[in-house]
């Protein structure tokens, strides 16, 4: 049989060595735990046997496959041997094909398990708080408090707009507390149809309603012993708010159609874009829920209350994304950089990072972010802002202003950007005109619209 795997594994590119008793290949596995990616046992074998054999191996290195061969069939033994931690069971006499398949499969989950634990890795270094960029005192406050709860049981609730960073911080609380090697599920309660919710949450039996073709285990089972993420938790309704209480309460879970509770043991982080405390008056949230899910509240703060990280943010956001499309830009310029600063950003960090992200992909590699690659709507706000602070902020000549601006630009448009032909056209000198492209930051896009033409 060893000639035979030999042949066999030798003609697929393997590179097989032989062995005639277990003692040889304990030793030959603990001089090079890391050169053998399977190992192919009889389960007698003269001295130690099989099983033994397995044991000691499984200690040396648990990533080695070990596949188990024996010419007498024993329910038992099998059992035995895959408790042990043996990949699989052959009877004697192996077919060829049989053989090749065992072999591969096992190299397949091996290459598997070892591409999740890279992932798990990559996965929390992403997290890592040097990954959370903020100087400002209510980020600090915020780094703070997740230090302190990283390793606690406790539920946590972030409360914070959308585009704040809530998924961000949910996942840094749980990729560097003492559960980072468990899994980490993300759930947006408000994407959730009503009718399935808590199907998704909890599971189902075959059968319980319309569609259960099969039994379905829910997010908190698979998220068991490690960590959940309720997002927008405001939006889960009185029925599945009662079943959450009681995950709170007594760690357990009732799949819908089932009778039977099932013990869970996971950590709770919820976050909600609403204030919980007056849905709670409202009549709108339960009370008994609120309290027990926040036992940690980390409150968000708005980008614009924290304009001292928008540059650190930025240039984050610029080396992040420039690295990933292969791209060698240079800095941010400072006329740029006060736009970013003084811009309201009602999207937050979210919106930042898809306004950096939209500049890497435009700019010239080995050049700087210029006024060119700014959005219409950031250059047309701080414009607006300008012209507000001229004339003393008044509604009715921002308004005119507003129109004014969209004329000339139309005009531009069908003069094909002469400046020349569009000042004619406007009863306007060619200096007022200037003027006014100058006053109305209409310059960039006449420069746009000259390339295109």
């Amino acid at each position: 049989m060893r000639q035979l795997i030999n042949k066999v594994m030798s003609e697929q590119g393997y590179r097989v060595d032989l062995l005639e008793n277990g003692e040889k290949t304990i030793q030959l596995v603990a001089k090079e735990p890391k050169s053998y990616d399977i190992v192919m046992l009889d389960i007698r074998l003269p001295g130690k046997d099989g099983i033994e054999v397995l044991r000691e191996i499984r200690e040396i290195n648990p990533e080695i496959a070990v596949i188990m061969m024996t010419a007498y069939e024993s329910l038992e033994t099998a059992i035995q041997a895959i408790r042990e931690g043996a990949y699989d069971y052959l009877i004697k006499p192996v077919g060829v094909d049989e053989l090749i398949i065992s072999v591969e499969r096992a190299l397949e989950r091996k290459l598997l398990r070892l591409e999740n634990k890279y992932l798990r890795k990559e996965i929390g270094n992403r997290y890592f708080f040097t990954n959370i960029i903020g100087k400002s005192d209510k980020m600090q406050e915020v780094y703070r408090t997740i230090e302190s709860v990283l390793n606690s049981p406790a539920p946590v609730l972030l409360e914070g707009e959308s585009g704040t960073g809530k998924e961000l911080i949910a996942r840094a609380i749980h990729y560097n507390g003492w559960r980072k090697a468990k899994k980490f599920v993300a759930v947006d309660c408000g994407a959730l149809p009503e009718n399935l919710i808590e199907s998704e949450l909890f599971g189902h039996k075959k059968g319980a309603f319309t569609g259960a073709t099969r039994d379905k285990i829910g997010l908190f089972e698979e998220a068991n012993h490690g960590a959940i993420f309720l997002d927008e938790i405001c939006n889960i309704n009185s029925s599945t708010q009662a079943k959450l209480l009681r995950v709170l309460q007594e760690g357990e879970i009732k799949r819908v159609g089932e009778v039977r509770y099932r013990k869970v043991d996971v950590r709770i982080i919820s976050a909600t874009n609403k204030n919980l405390k007056e849905e709670v008056k409202k009549g709108r949230f339960r009370d008994d829920l609120y309290y027990r899910l926040n036992v940690i509240h980390i409150k968000l703060p708005l980008l614009l209350e924290r304009k001292e990280d928008i540059p650190l943010l930025a240039d984050y956001f610029l080396r992040t994304y420039s690295q990933k499309v292969g791209k060698q830009v240079g800095r941010i310029e400072d006329d740029v950089m006060d736009l970013l600063i003084n811009y309201s950003w009602p999207g937050n960090v979210r919106q930042l990072e898809n306004e950096i992200k939209k500049m890497v992909t435009f700019v010239r590699s080995g050049t700087n972010v210029t006024l060119d690659y700014v959005s219409e709507e950031i250059l047309n706000v701080n414009q607006m802002l300008k012209i507000g602070q001229m004339e003393g902020g008044n509604s009715l000549k921002l308004k005119v202003a507003n129109l004014e601006k969209q004329l000339i630009l139309q005009e531009l448009k069908s003069n094909r950007w002469n400046k020349s032909k569009t000042a004619t056209a406007l009863g306007l000198s060619r200096k007022g005109l200037d003027k006014k492209i100058l006053r109305y930051g209409l310059d960039r896009r006449i420069k746009q619209g000259k390339r295109k033409s």
